[in-house]
């Protein structure tokens, strides 16, 4: 195989962290509430024909029959749901094909405060919810809904898009009202309380509730005042690290999803994902201190992707995601901006030590090859394990590849290959193609199985990398690790052909 030649993608952004202070434990435990939708009436948040392209709503409110529908049917393939920014509806009758890893990152705790029925809309799916069924007017009178989360890795995968005609039924006219698929699942634990403007709280101190850490206690229980339900085993996730290969026993809980819509018609385009042009809020509404709210109640907040004076405005008060942006726009000259890549190297810096790994991530290439800062590979090298550890698998992939093949550092095929796998099994495909070719020749310490290289030049492939549809083709050709396969190999050939791998051309007999 050829020599490649790594450069830095950049990946999806995450939710920033928030503290607050509690109130009472409530005890008496009601019946089954109505749902959100008879308690909100009004109209859906988005607009018909206006679904947004990337979406990332949290699902700690949701019935526990909901819940275990989406964790079956992510065992079973990639998940397709009907999401109209205010109903979340599991289709466990309709998937695509694909399979999910786990992506392991450092644990991370977060406090999300809902205090209206507008933000509880554009952060829960809350026809399908408990406790946020039962607000309705209560808002008014200052009560908020506190969210505590406990994030220790994702389930993800490789697919970045899917078109409608990759969906497969299991049931006639299952897809038919499909508009998203599952792209990937935050996991760890939480607890969901009521509470109220007048109080502040943490994170930590909603975990440090007597019961909680016991598992399947995500039914809600309530007093006059408070509701609260939980899910998860904190104790669980703090023993968590990035480098695990699945989520603790205890620490599974599904806490927010990634959404991306499913395209409407003919072949899916793989999409090179690069969360400097997500948005990952609709109608509106700006990520503020983990949710999605409008601009004038946050003090700080993500600014829009292409709003350059809200970007500089959002950056000068210190939130790091919009510094990570500007640093993009003044990289590559962007919305009227002059590049200037030391410019940029010194946003990106204040944007990772702000906490936005994206920013680390952005850091490390320019330091890598050289661009606007002195050419540093140790320093790019740190970089690129802290991005990764906070939770970016493309981080991962490019760390790996370059230990790998010896492009940045000195060749170290065994430090590579926990790298490899992490980002391949977080989703990004980068990583896949070499992880592949360790696991068919027994190297960098995996034991020579082709039938797990074959399983990920697939996962690669899935997610549009070329040399892994080259792999997978002629694993497929020659009987690597399965049974061979000469006219399915053609499909992973041409799709390597269309990107413009040459050696796949010629697997196919073109020029």
């Amino acid at each position: 195989m050829r020599r490649l030649t790594m450069v830095a993608i950049l990946v999806p952004v995450a939710t920033l962290l928030v503290s607050c202070k509690p109130g009472a434990l409530m005890r008496k435990v009601r019946s089954e509430p109505p749902t959100a939708s008879q308690a909100l009436k009004d109209q859906p948040s988005c607009k018909k024909g206006e679904l947004p392209e990337y979406s990332t709503p949290m699902v700690v409110d949701m019935k526990g029959a909901v819940r275990g529908d989406l964790e079956v049917a992510m065992r079973q393939g990639l998940v397709a749901v009907r999401w109209d920014c205010d109903t979340l509806e599991v289709l466990p009758d309709c998937r695509a094909e694909g399979s999910y890893g786990y992506f392991g990152f450092t644990p991370k705790q977060e406090l999300v405060r809902l205090e209206d029925n507008d933000e509880l809309k554009a952060n829960l799916p809350v026809s399908a919810g408990v406790i946020g069924a039962e607000l309705g007017g209560e808002f008014q009178r200052g009560t908020t809904l506190d969210i505590a989360l406990m994030m220790i890795g994702k389930q993800r995968t490789t697919r970045g898009s899917i078109a409608r005609a990759d969906l497969v039924e299991d049931r006639p006219g299952a897809c038919e009202t499909a508009t998203h698929f599952v792209r990937g699942a935050t996991l760890g634990a939480f607890v969901l309380k009521t509470g109220s403007k007048a109080e502040a709280t943490t994170a930590a101190t909603l975990f440090g509730l007597p019961h909680v850490g016991k598992i399947g206690t995500s039914g809600a229980t309530s007093s006059k005042e408070e509701r609260q339900s939980s899910d998860g085993s904190v104790e669980a996730c703090g023993g968590a690290t990035p480098r695990d290969a699945e989520p603790p026993g205890a620490c599974g809980a599904l806490l927010r999803l990634e959404l991306n819509r499913i395209d409407p018609a003919g072949a899916a385009v793989t999409r090179r994902e690069s969360p400097q042009v997500q948005d990952p809020c609709g109608g509106g509404r700006v990520l503020a201190q983990g949710k999605c709210t409008e601009a004038v109640k946050a003090k700080t907040y993500l600014c829009k992707p292409s709003d350059v004076k809200d970007c500089e405005a959002q950056c000068a008060l210190g939130d790091a995601g919009s510094c990570s942006r500007m640093g993009y726009f003044r990289q590559e000259g962007l919305h009227g901006q002059d590049k200037d890549p030391a410019a940029a190297a010194a946003l990106y810096d204040k944007a990772c030590e702000g906490g936005w790994p994206l920013g680390c991530a952005s850091l490390a290439a320019l330091h890598a090859q050289g661009i606007g800062v002195k050419r540093d590979p140790k320093k790019a090298v740190t970089l690129l394990t802290r991005a990764c550890d906070a939770g970016w698998p493309t981080s991962c992939s490019f760390l790996g590849t370059v230990m790998y093949m010896g492009n940045l550092v000195p060749k170290d095929r065994s430090a590579a290959v926990p790298f490899l796998r992490r980002g391949c099994e977080g989703g990004a495909p980068e990583g896949c193609f070499l992880l592949a070719e360790a696991s068919r020749n027994g190297e960098g310490g995996e034991a020579k199985d082709p039938g797990k290289a074959r399983r990920y030049f697939r996962m690669g492939c899935d997610g549009g990398d070329p040399m892994s549809c080259f792999g997978l083709g002629v694993a497929l050709q020659n009987g690597i690790g399965g049974a061979k396969d000469a006219p399915g190999a053609r499909a992973p050939f041409d799709k390597a052909c269309k990107s413009g791998l040459a050696e796949a051309c010629e697997a196919l007999g073109k020029k």
